[in-house]
């Protein structure tokens, strides 16, 4: 639910991703290749090989991240963590600096770090979502089922989701910045619909979560998904678009499976996981000193309770926390 487009360019969108540029191209290549040549760009936008990132830095990134740091030194931040900030606003300084005040205000306040799935047990078990699996580059996965979103319960399933993305980041491998995210649209319809969780769910990650959405997929997204799409893709500035992927057709677990390995994949999707949210988080429950399962066990190593830093695992505690 996440580019004003009339009716007639909504097919496209669905095919091969959000971007101008590969609209132009597209009625020349079928669907499946305008998919993979996205998915391609994609792979390259969030890889941490590109300039931008640490070791890969022009002379005058280098000196911006230099003042950058020295603006801010008494917030404890990593280099790596800093550069989010930067790359999300093209290295102006001012407009980094903004961002992450708006972004400790934000932590300040709302305490994201603090939320627990095990909280909200009622909303996993209806099914909303889970951390399952990791991508081909080794992210997190964090999967949203639209379809089991009741808007009456707005404020818990807002709650649920931001714990379910702060417990994905904590488990990044070292070296990474961003999860992926997955919308499973599968049965989803105008009941389901909430425009308001979906308009926050996009202004808090690209105001206060820079970097941190390495892909976004969405699946099987039915006629009634792009009337909501209309709505909220004027709200996405151009580098969330960039990361942004639709996965449809007959041959839609292709697709995602040429992203997501099969045996990291839940059941649901054409995967080896045989894990439900349900069965999840009673494992969760169950589990001692509130981890989850782990890989073995058919689920991510992610650590659900306790004082952790949303900066990933291994990082010193903060007091607030960056996103």
């Amino acid at each position: 639910f996440f580019s004003a487009t009339p009716w007639g360019t909504w097919q496209g969108d669905r095919e091969g991703g959000g971007g101008d540029a590969s609209k132009r191209n597209r009625s020349k290549m079928s669907g499946d290749e305008a998919f993979q040549k996205q998915a391609a760009v994609i792979l390259a936008l969030t890889s941490n090989e590109k300039s931008g990132h640490l070791g890969k830095l022009t002379a005058e990134e280098e000196q911006v991240l230099k003042e950058f740091r020295e603006q801010h030194r008494e917030k404890r931040m990593t280099d790596q963590d800093l550069l989010r900030f930067l790359r999300a606003r093209q290295f102006n300084l001012k407009k980094a600096s903004k961002m992450l005040e708006d972004t400790c205000e934000y932590r300040k306040q709302h305490q994201p770090d603090r939320l627990l799935v095990t909280d909200h047990v009622n909303i996993c078990k209806q099914g909303l979502g889970f951390v399952q699996g990791v991508d081909k580059m080794g992210r997190p996965v964090v999967w949203y089922y639209f379809c089991n979103h009741d808007p009456a319960q707005h404020a818990q399933a807002w709650d649920f989701c931001v714990a379910l993305l702060e417990m994905a980041i904590r488990a990044l491998p070292p070296g990474s910045d961003g999860v992926t995210v997955c919308f499973d649209l599968t049965g989803y319809s105008r009941k389901n619909s909430d425009i308001k969780l979906a308009i926050k769910i996009v202004q808090t990650l690209q105001n206060h979560y820079p970097e941190r959405m390495g892909m976004t997929l969405f699946m099987n997204a039915p006629t009634v998904f792009w009337l909501l799409w209309r709505v909220i893709r004027p709200f996405l500035d151009a580098r969330t678009s960039a990361k942004i992927l639709f996965v449809d057709g007959s041959n839609w677990q292709d697709k995602l499976h040429s992203l997501i390995d099969r045996t990291q994949l839940p059941a649901a999707q054409g995967g080896g996981l045989a894990m439900t949210p349900s069965t999840w988080i009673d494992q969760i429950l169950r589990a001692p000193n509130g981890h989850s399962p782990s890989r073995s066990q058919g689920g991510s190593p992610v650590r659900t309770l306790g004082n952790l830093s949303p900066m990933g695992l291994g990082s010193p505690p903060l007091p607030i926390g960056y996103g």
